[in-house]
């Protein structure tokens, strides 16, 4: 009887021992013993951070001590940004009381339902789009803010991130602007302003870690919450991150190719019926594309993972949100940037290969630290892909949330809409040239116009919206001569320009 009940018991044991110690068949099984060990960060701060699609939208029925996150942003990376330093309050201590900061992430667009007299902490992410043109979606905020004339905000603590591109002369100026504008009505600069170039992430993590530092010591009063988020982002119009499935109903080609040389240019057209959509000649739509599966297949080669590996969907997913987790093959084919390496994940892969030449490549590469003065390491980023980089620390295995976490998320593009809404209100038209490029002697392909050219069939649909450019359009003087220059536009723009033109005309 014994014999029996220790060799039931000495099975039991080597199947949980088994079931610990494999793996489904990838380097990142979630089930394995290894897997479990690799967990990197405090599990206790994990917990604390609700990874839910609806994490951002937090209502609080608890007193707390209130802290408004806004973003101003263009293109998503203010938006990242927010809500990055959104989950980065998880990790701060209760206070003496056991009140715990409560941060709340609103777009600007949404300033009106703030209550300035009720706000104690503005962390402001703003962007500044080509030469100092605010963010389409701010553009009320930051009418209100610099108009503002009896308001005063001596009661508020401030600190400023400002996102630009220091190619042009206005760096970072809507940034600059409301900074200096929040000094002026006497608000406290918690921190001073910090501006990043084209996402310098040393930079912005820099901002992040020296606010989480101060905050704490920022007298805030304990108290309910006033500000309900389900009533701020109850807009259900379609937007960037909410796009409308659009159906692709023309594709053709627009060009012959006779030599290398000759591009290759395609017209795609949309349809918008039922969306609720508008746009105006000069307006752009923005496409959500897809990588290119064989891309996928080879950094999932790299990572020696199979792709049915279930991870969380990333911070910038747009919606709909995913139900839960899903397969790794599918978040590189939607949600991750291949093209576009982050210098995080360069000293990612340098601190957990194996390899000693890989780690005495990487510490050269990241001698200088990650900001673009490191000449030598923003170099490498740019004539390399993650395939590149990842195929460079072959014997990197970090565990691979972590690895997600540094790669960078893959941003919609954005076309010159290429006709007029006063021939068709229900219809916009692409033309774009297809991108088809060799690096290191192998052929690649760029992501959004071979998507459309290559993969997206006429009658299926893909995520767009309607990028507004009210800088971009013809004089309201139906009469007046114009004379059109296309320095970076190419012609798409002026064709939407010239139907509407002809339809005024004749």
């Amino acid at each position: 009887m014994w014999l029996y009940l220790l060799c039931g018991v000495t099975l039991l044991i080597a199947y949980v021992l088994h079931t610990l110690l494999t793996t489904s068949g990838s380097s990142y099984g979630g089930n394995s013993l290894e897997a479990f060990i690799s967990q990197e960060g405090n599990l206790a701060t994990d917990k604390m951070i609700d990874r839910s699609a609806d994490r951002y939208l937090v209502n609080y029925t608890d007193a707390g001590k209130q802290v408004l996150v806004m973003f101003g942003t263009e293109y998503g990376c203010s938006e990242e940004v927010a809500k990055k330093l959104f989950e980065s309050f998880a990790s701060l201590p209760l206070d003496g009381s056991g009140a715990r900061l409560q941060p709340r992430l609103v777009n600007a667009r949404q300033h009106s339902a703030v209550d300035w007299s009720q706000e104690s902490v503005l962390l402001l992410v703003i962007s500044t789009s080509g030469d100092g043109v605010p963010p389409t979606d701010a553009r009320d905020f930051c009418d209100w803010m610099l108009g503002a004339q009896d308001m005063e905000m001596s009661h508020l603590h401030y600190s400023v991130l400002a996102l630009g591109d220091s190619n042009y002369p206005h760096f970072c100026w809507t940034g600059r602007s409301l900074d200096k504008r929040l000094t002026d009505l006497a608000a406290n600069q918690l921190m001073p302003r910090s501006d990043v170039d084209q996402e310098d992430w040393s930079v912005i993590d820099s901002w992040i870690d020296a606010v989480l530092d101060v905050l704490p010591a920022v007298a805030i009063e304990t108290k309910l919450d006033y500000l309900s988020l389900d009533t701020v982002s109850s807009d259900q119009s379609y937007n960037r991150t909410r796009p409308f499935m659009a159906t692709m109903t023309v594709k053709r080609r627009l060009t012959v190719q006779e030599t290398e040389e000759d591009k290759e240019t395609i017209h795609c057209e949309f349809e918008l019926a039922g969306s609720g959509l508008t746009f105006t000649a000069g307006d752009a739509l923005g496409i959500y594309p897809q990588n290119n599966p064989t891309e996928v297949r080879a950094v999932l080669t790299a990572l020696c993972a199979s792709g049915t590996e279930l991870v969380e969907a990333p911070s910038w997913v747009y919606q709909p949100l995913p139900a839960g987790k899903i397969p790794l093959e599918e978040a590189l084919l939607k949600y991750y940037d291949l093209k576009h390496v982050n210098p995080e994940l360069v000293k990612l892969l340098t601190k957990h290969t194996s390899d000693k030449k890989e780690r005495v490549k990487g510490e050269r590469l990241l001698k200088d630290g990650l900001s673009k003065n490191n000449i030598i390491l923003w170099s490498y980023l740019h004539s390399h892909e993650v395939i590149d980089v990842l195929k460079s620390f072959h014997r990197a295995r970090p565990p691979l949330h972590l690895l997600l976490s540094k790669m960078k998320g893959l941003q919609p593009r954005y076309y010159s809409i290429a006709s007029s809404p006063v021939l068709d209100p229900e219809k916009a038209s692409v033309t774009a040239a297809v991108v088809r490029y060799s690096l290191h002697g192998i052929s690649r392909t760029g992501v959004t116009t071979t998507y459309l050219q290559d993969r997206l069939e006429v009658d299926q649909s893909c995520p767009v919206f309607i990028s507004h450019n009210p800088d971009f359009r013809l004089p309201s003087n139906k009469d007046l001569s114009i004379i059109m220059i296309g320095p970076g536009t190419g012609i798409a723009p002026f064709m939407a320009f010239i139907q509407e033109r002809s339809e005024f005309l004749f």
